[in-house]
């Protein structure tokens, strides 16, 4: 698993709407942002690896990364395609969420060992899209052994496409092991979301959460050793422990 400790930082933004508007700080401090640091730098690489994998625990932030990506990518040389885990497809096969993500008013067959059909790869392409990321990729992974070997196919061939493109999958540690082992001969980057020490780093972590939702005038003081506690140093799971609290309050 990569090391994320000397990567550089990076502001981040987050998936859940009570903290959207902040998304530039309120993740800067945590140890999110490296990752973020550590992704971008290799898919805007014309180097490898083609496929980067990233592990974290549910609360642990991976949405806000890959949102944060996404975010980013779309100031640079290249367009990313973003499959959402609440897209309208079916949620076994990987090719209905790209149709889906292209907004077209046309449909795929249920198989998702096909290509698309060629208007597909004509707009992926058009639209110069270079980036998937895919969230929640163990939803592809649920099912029966041949929707997995489907999977594998489908992703191989978007990669296979034209434009060369790279893959970003997020995803629980047990699944990215999995996504590990079907790409292995592509040699994935593996990266992972580790929860924060409780620590002095961790305690300016919380106050600035609490900054972004409260006035500057709040007298609110976090327990922040309870938080810890209670989150297990999560950053996700943090953010929305300050959020409830800092409601309270008001």
């Amino acid at each position: 698993m990569t090391s994320l400790d000397d990567a550089p930082s990076v502001d981040l933004s987050c998936t859940p709407a009570f903290l959207q508007p902040a998304h530039d700080r309120w993740l800067t401090s945590s140890g999110n942002e490296r990752a973020v640091t550590k992704c971008l730098e290799m898919l805007l690489s014309e180097n490898e690896p083609r496929v980067i994998l990233i592990a974290g625990e549910r609360g642990s932030g991976l949405s806000s990364v890959l949102y944060e990506i996404e975010r980013r990518l779309s100031r640079s040389k290249g367009r990313a395609l973003a499959l959402y885990e609440d897209d309208d497809s079916d949620p076994c096969f990987v090719l209905q969420s790209v149709v889906e993500a292209l907004q077209m008013p046309n449909s795929i067959r249920k198989d998702a060992t096909q290509k698309m059909p060629a208007v597909f790869e004509i707009v992926l392409a058009m639209r110069g899209y270079r980036y998937f990321l895919i969230h929640d990729a163990g939803r592809y992974l649920m099912f029966a052994r041949n929707i997995t070997q489907c999977t594998h196919a489908s992703l191989t061939y978007l990669l296979s496409l034209p434009m060369t493109a790279k893959l970003v999958i997020a995803g629980t540690q047990s699944d990215v092991n999995k996504y590990l082992q079907l790409f292995e001969a592509l040699k994935p980057e593996c990266l992972r979301l580790a929860p924060m020490t409780n620590d002095k780093r961790y305690g300016a972590f919380v106050q600035g959460l609490v900054h972004q939702n409260l006035s500057s005038r709040s007298t609110f003081a976090p327990n922040v050793n309870a938080i810890h506690h209670q989150t297990r140093g999560l950053v996700g799971e943090t953010a929305v422990k300050v959020f409830e609290q800092c409601q309270a309050c008001v």
